[in-house]
């Protein structure tokens, strides 16, 4: 996993400050519309996974095809919805138990035992949400993408690369998330663009490798 090259990869477009402009425009859509700028965003950087997986230029997709980015990225975006379900589900029980009668110990003792198992699945699903886009930009599967074997066997292949790129997605998207806030906050649309390209990226250099493996192999 080359940090340094995921990092300057946006930068290498010519035109990535207009690129970025229009991206921070499509970004604005998540704050009112957060269920079609989101998967938009992801599909754009599912764009850039592929095209550094085929070994493509260093060229940002320009933003001339929303339709196809937001049905690109609606496959790990409903993949990780799918996996917070059950978080959801839990949650939503132990809130109706931990609100009826004070008297039963009974209900509050397991409205108590749910929230850590609730949370827990919470925790798992987060942590497989990057490990599911880059399934869904390698396979263009949804069903692929939520199946919990096939998102453990992609880690399985290249743990190493895998989590680095995890690491690399986390991470920005803490450090980037925090220095748009700072910015005033409009600096947060730009900064969730670039954090997407380096998902994008990221990813895309863990696919292109096991495209390499596979045809050593």
């Amino acid at each position: 996993m080359d940090l340094t090259e995921a990092i300057e990869y946006p930068f290498k477009d010519p035109e990535w400050r207009r690129k970025a402009i229009i991206g921070s425009l499509v970004a604005l859509l998540a704050v009112p519309f957060f269920f079609v700028g989101i998967p938009i965003l992801l599909g754009w950087a599912t764009r850039i996974a592929r095209n550094v997986r085929d070994g493509g230029p260093a060229i940002l997709p320009p933003w001339s095809d929303l339709p196809a980015y937001f049905v690109d990225g609606l496959r790990p975006f409903a993949a990780t919805i799918l996996w917070l379900t059950p978080f959801l589900l839990i949650f939503v029980i132990s809130a109706s138990l931990s609100g009826g009668s004070t008297s039963d110990d009974g209900a509050f003792l397991a409205s108590c035992l749910l929230i850590p198992l609730a949370f827990g699945l919470m925790i798992v699903a987060g942590f497989a949400s990057p490990f599911q886009f880059a399934v869904a930009a390698d396979t263009g599967s949804f069903y692929s993408a939520a199946d919990p074997v096939s998102v453990f066997q992609f880690v399985r292949a290249s743990p190493g690369p895998a989590l680095a790129a995890w690491l690399i997605s986390i991470g920005s998207y803490y450090v980037l998330s925090t220095l748009g806030t700072l910015l005033c906050l409009i600096g947060w649309l730009p900064a969730l663009v670039y954090q997407h390209a380096l998902w994008g990226q990221a990813f895309g250099q863990v696919l292109r490798a096991r495209r390499l493996q596979s045809t050593v192999g």
